[in-house]
């Protein structure tokens, strides 16, 4: 993937948008209940470290939701689409898991908050833009 196009995918939703939504309902059904972190109304909330951790797994995210997109589309029925949502799911929660400084918890908040924050966002995309030449 070209960093590029790594970054039209994450710009347009797939990491900050797309895999949360789908990632909640296996969070819920493989964590335990965590204290809830206060929202983050403020980018100035998430420290510089939380947003590369945070894009460190946004690039993983999208490159599995990437990675099974095809095989989504190609589904022949939707038990076949479901059974490999729920594989690339929780393929996204695992990534998230095995990236450095970050939980899923934290992954959900930053994405949640970045929607609504576009200070925010654009540090992470800031950020994506610094990194994403060296995870190519």
């Amino acid at each position: 993937m070209t960093a590029s196009r790594l970054l039209t995918t994450v710009a347009f939703g797939a990491a900050l948008a797309l895999a949360p939504v789908g990632m909640t309902a296996v969070v819920a059904q493989e964590s335990a209940p965590e204290t809830p972190q206060p929202p983050a109304e403020e980018g100035q909330m998430v420290s510089e470290p939380m947003i590369e951790s945070f894009a460190l797994a946004a690039i993983e995210v999208a490159t599995i939701q990437e990675a099974y997109g095809a095989r989504f589309e190609a589904a022949e029925d939707d038990a076949e689409r479901e059974a490999i949502a729920t594989e690339a799911q929780g393929e996204m929660v695992l990534a998230v898991e095995e990236t450095d400084g970050i939980t899923v918890q934290q992954y959900l908040m930053i994405s949640e908050a970045a929607q609504l924050d576009a200070d925010l966002n654009e540090r992470i995309m800031t950020k994506l833009r610094e990194i994403a030449p060296a995870v190519e």
